[in-house]
């Protein structure tokens, strides 16, 4: 035991540091097999049986007078075990890492490659590895899921197969669906396999992976109802015996897995039945979001919701150019509107209204704000995944409508109000809004994406709303989905700066170039409305109420309909002008010839969610940093502008865009042609009057 312990940590010195192993392949292989035999066949065993509830194998009798020093020794040898395991399961993993890398050394190359053959195929060193998915111990637990996971991924590029042992532990481990230890790490392995191939540099990625998807769909279905419901009443395996398994961690591995599995339908075209799952059974994974599981499972399962319903899952986990498939996934359309029915249908249940949302801000590395100048709660993270869920429900739920000819419209208000009444119980109460349509810029200005997403969202279902009930400005404005109010108060919320709409444009990671279109074809029709909704948010930015003051009393408050809620928010003056993402160049077709022409509801969802980021008053385009002066940011909330001055100040905002964009077209420094674009922004000048210097 000692000479292997002594080799294993040479070996993994030298892996370190780049130098030659001094060991034939074929007894450096034996080696590492002999350290994992040993403790495969003592302590992994009782650990499995201990797992698995066998009081049997535990000591019978009690030690002699001398069982100090027994016990001593024999924890001095599971110590020495455990770190010649932890030795051999490092040296396998960095072996076959180093063989996946896009440029491995020759010479290393054949030497690794002897080392993994031998051990895998002459001394069946997988069915040794797949028993320590059962054990206890954590930290080997771990290295023993990474080392199969990138062994079965060496094994997939030089043979383009899968091992049958290690699928057939994963097989029959979900076939069993009882969450212990080795469900844990069979759904941590095949989660990593599945992102190692889409990662990887593998030929043939779709057929790889669409042949072993198939092969776990017999078991998958039942796996995904069984585990997030487990522990309710109906649950097939709420007897199981859990031990020292913790039920929230398979939580959590098991939404990766949902997660991968969705990314390689969206990004390979894959469609399995194991990958309609989360679209055809939603209910049960919704339902996991209002049970009394753990609050990070919630919000993880929300945070994937809304990834998928912008058809924006594992954006970053294909490498380089997916070959377009021949097969389109003609599903995918049926089980989008699959998914938001079932959104809309448990929302229709106060669903909602059952979400718990932490009362502290969500910050980067975990840590716990405090002192004047730290963010203010609730869980904005949160807040933002529910209410994009929500948004893009009703966005597929209309284009569903639309497109199957239904007589039946969807009342847009009758899911927005319980949005805006769930948004109004978790904000914070020492400060109050006084437009229902700041909302967006509120929840949403820590992340432009999102936020140009929802804004976009919610003039398709305000054109979609007003197209078949006619809805006046005023009940839009009570539900906080008037176009022209979101348009001002992102202004606002960028203090009208006309820099931060240019980066939006020339960016490539938010849909802003498509909803600045749309929504600039929509003003040139609708002057009379943006002039209106100058006035119904003149001087109604955020007011921060002072300790002990009662609120005050929303501008809107007369002219809202009785039976919509308008519940009161708040944000702080320029806070929405923040790291910008970007938007895609898309085709936005030739503005001066659609005439009249609407943003179409049967678009599909844009945007590209980003995972959450630092507030920041500043925009960032490209590597540079747009900072807000402070005096901007002091303009941006001046409560005193009169509508025309309102007016005014949108105009001459869009104007100096216009003039920056013509400057960068001429010195051939603007990304693409934007001719049409500039015809819009002309177009609006003149039919505010503003251009020829009359007033607006």
């Amino acid at each position: 035991m000692e000479h292997i312990f002594l080799v294993l940590q040479e070996v993994d010195s030298g892996l370190l540091l780049g130098t030659a192993l001094g060991y034939d392949s074929h007894e450096l292989a034996s080696i590492i097999c002999a350290g994992i035999c040993e403790h495969s066949s003592g302590s992994s065993q009782n650990a499995q049986s201990s797992c698995m509830g066998d009081e049997r194998s535990r000591p019978q009798t009690l030690p002699t007078l001398s069982s100090p020093f027994i016990l001593m020794d024999e924890h001095k040898h599971e110590e020495k075990q455990k770190e010649t395991l932890c030795f051999a399961l490092s040296i396998l993993e960095r072996m076959s890492s180093k063989l996946l890398s896009p440029n491995p050394t020759v010479d290393c190359s054949v030497y690794y490659k002897d080392i993994l053959r031998t051990s895998l195929e002459d001394m069946n060193l997988m069915s040794k590895l797949v028993s320590l998915f059962s054990i206890q111990d954590a930290l080997l637990s771990h290295l023993a899921v990474k080392c199969v996971s990138s062994v079965v991924l060496f094994q997939l590029l030089e043979s383009n197969t899968f091992n049958s042992i290690w699928q057939q532990k994963c097989f029959q481990t979900f076939q069993r669906g009882c969450p212990c230890n080795e469900m844990d790490s069979c759904l941590w392995s095949l989660t990593t396999v599945v992102k190692g191939v889409m990662k990887g540099l593998y030929k043939c990625k779709r057929e790889i992976l669409d042949k072993l998807l198939v092969a776990f769909d017999p078991v998958l279905p039942d796996l995904y109802t069984g585990l997030l419901s487990c522990g309710g009443p109906d649950s097939d395996i709420a007897a199981c015996q859990i031990d020292s398994c913790n039920l929230e961690t398979i939580h959590m591995a098991f939404v990766d897995l949902l997660e991968v599995l969705t990314a390689a339908r969206v990004r390979l075209h894959i469609c399995s039945m194991s990958q309609r799952l989360l679209y055809q059974r939603a209910s049960v994974f919704l339902h996991l979001v209002d049970s009394p599981a753990l609050y990070a499972v919630k919000k993880k399962v929300l945070l994937l919701l809304k990834r998928v319903l912008l058809e924006k899952a594992g954006d970053e986990l294909c490498i380089g150019e997916v070959q377009p498939s021949a097969q389109v996934d003609g599903q995918m359309t049926p089980d989008l509107w699959a998914l938001a029915d079932s959104v809309l249908r448990s929302a229709s249940t106060g669903w909602v209204q059952r979400i718990s949302v932490s009362g502290k801000a969500s910050l980067f590395g975990g840590t716990s704000a405090s002192g004047p100048g730290s963010r203010e709660g609730p869980d904005f993270v949160m807040l933002r995944a529910v209410s994009l869920v929500l948004l893009k429900s009703l966005e597929y739920k209309v284009q569903q409508v639309s497109k199957q000819g239904s007589l039946c419209p969807v009342d847009i208000q009758s899911y927005l109000c319980p949005l805006m009444v769930f948004l109004s119980q978790h904000l914070p109460q020492s400060r109050q809004l006084c437009h229902s349509c700041a909302w967006v810029s509120l929840v949403f200005g820590d992340q432009d994406d999102d936020m140009i997403e929802a804004a976009m969202t919610l003039m398709l279902l305000y054109l979609y709303q007003k197209r078949v009930n006619a809805t006046s400005d005023e009940d839009a404005c009570s539900t906080g989905y008037n176009p022209h109010c979101l348009f001002i108060y992102l202004l606002k919320s960028v203090a009208f700066d006309h820099s931060v709409l240019l980066d939006f444009l020339i960016s490539t990671e938010t849909c802003f170039l498509e909803y600045f279109v749309k929504y600039l074809k929509f003003l040139r029709e609708n002057w009379e409305g943006f002039r209106r909704s100058c006035l119904y948010t003149q001087g109604s930015d955020t007011l921060e109420q002072k300790s002990g003051s009662s609120g005050q009393e929303s501008t809107m408050g007369s002219k809202l309909p009785a039976n919509h809620a308008n519940p009161q928010f708040n944000r702080s003056p320029a806070s929405g002008a923040t790291k910008s993402m970007f938007c895609p160049l898309v085709d936005y077709g030739s503005s001066d010839e659609s005439g009249a022409e609407e943003p179409s509801v049967s678009d599909g969802p844009l945007g590209r969610p980003q995972d959450e980021g630092p507030e920041l008053n500043c925009a960032a385009a490209g590597g540079r940093s747009l900072c807000l002066p402070e005096h901007a940011a002091e303009k941006a909330g001046d409560d005193h502008l009169t509508p025309d001055s309102m007016c005014e100040k949108t105009v001459m905002c869009l104007q100096e865009l216009r003039k920056v964009v013509v400057r960068l077209q001429k010195r051939n420094l603007f990304p693409y042609k934007p001719a049409s674009l500039l015809r819009l922004l002309m177009q609006i000048e003149t039919k505010s009057g503003f251009g020829d210097g009359s007033q607006c």
